[in-house]
């Protein structure tokens, strides 16, 4: 898995034909992912990893990224994002040599999915925006035959800021926006009320537990959390996100587990930010659709999003509906505003 650092040089991007750059709706389907624009940093395996994007302009946002290693650009990247018809596709160029091609399959304000079956490794890659901004990558594929998903935590820097270098402590905790060092323990411990189970743990800089695999059962606040459930937390201490060993009950929904297919996030409050549910759920009236036999096969599902009080935010359809006067297909987003209206 750390053998991948080179594919995340190229996590933010998409294109179109040539016949659609420079139409207003393009850039109007640009704005969708404006949130992606700008200074990227994280770190993995010891290696600095550095993403810039433009605005959206003439229908066509333009990226490049680079990894380093020990001071040394070890791998880059020149990217495109444009828009057919108000359809995304990510295209990316690693090394500056050929193009692969990743087809939106679901974009919002909080998260985009890309995909391409036909190339293997990777097949999927999926941003979601957290709750400070941040950002949190995932990278799905197949390899060797197995289905494997890694994560890359991104925070916003700014652009006229270098990359610290690698000899700073590296390594991203799960969902953590912060770098962080990475240590490895021979025997289940607890670190900051938390029962971590052996091997790696992650540590902010200022000494506090950024993440870990649980070695036991464990609650925080309202949710408990089953053992084997990888966790992240922020520097002071709050729960960020978790990837679920198994289905679990959060906060009166059922959300999916099976580890790194279903990431599981959550406001600095405690409260439940996004989850795809493990079934369709009616919530407060509104149609919920949860994961299925077919999402479980492509290692992603609808997501379900919450307000920090608790209130739903949005979800996809789980059937033809009429919430608040609007008509709703199957299959479409359901977004709710502030206080209930739509």
């Amino acid at each position: 898995m750390r053998n991948r650092i080179a594919v995340v040089s190229a996590l933010f991007g998409l294109i179109v034909p040539a016949a659609a750059l420079g139409a207003p709706e393009a850039d109007t389907a640009l704005e969708r992912i404006s949130w992606l624009v700008g200074c990227w940093q994280g770190t993995q395996g010891g290696r600095e990893i550095e993403e810039q994007w433009t605005a959206p302009r003439g229908g066509v946002m333009l990226g490049t990224g680079r990894t380093l290693e020990a001071g040394k650009v070890v791998a880059f990247e020149y990217m495109r994002i444009t828009s057919d018809g108000g359809r995304l596709v990510y295209h990316a160029s690693p090394g500056g040599r050929g193009e692969t091609a990743f087809e939106a399959t679901d974009v919002t304000g909080e998260a985009a999915v890309f995909s391409n079956p036909e190339h293997g490794d990777p097949s999927v890659i999926r941003y979601s925006r957290l709750a400070d901004g941040s950002v949190l990558a995932t990278v799905e594929g197949v390899a060797l035959g197995r289905p494997h998903a890694t994560d890359f935590a991104f925070r916003r820097v700014a652009c006229d800021v270098a990359v610290a270098p690698a000899a700073r402590p590296a390594a991203a905790a799960i969902g953590s926006p912060q770098l962080v060092t990475r240590q490895v323990i021979e025997s289940g411990r607890v670190l900051d009320g938390v029962p971590c189970r052996r091997g790696d743990v992650f540590l902010h800089d200022n000494g506090r537990l950024a993440g870990c695999h649980l070695w036991g059962d464990h609650r925080i606040g309202e949710t408990l959390l089953p053992y084997g459930s990888d966790v992240a937390f922020d520097e002071a201490g709050n729960l960020r996100s978790a990837y679920l060993r198994e289905t679990t009950a959060v906060q009166g929904h059922a959300c999916k587990g099976r580890g790194k297919l279903y990431p599981t996030l959550f406001y600095p409050n405690g409260k439940l930010a996004s989850c795809s549910l493990e079934r369709d759920e009616e919530i407060r009236g509104v149609p919920c659709a949860g994961a299925g036999v077919v999402d479980d096969m492509m290692g992603k599902g609808p997501e379900t999003q919450f307000r920090d009080d608790g209130s739903l935010k949005s979800c996809e359809a789980s059937r033809d509906a009429t919430v608040a006067g609007r008509p709703y297909r199957k299959g479409d987003r359901i977004e709710i505003a502030p206080g209930g209206g739509r």
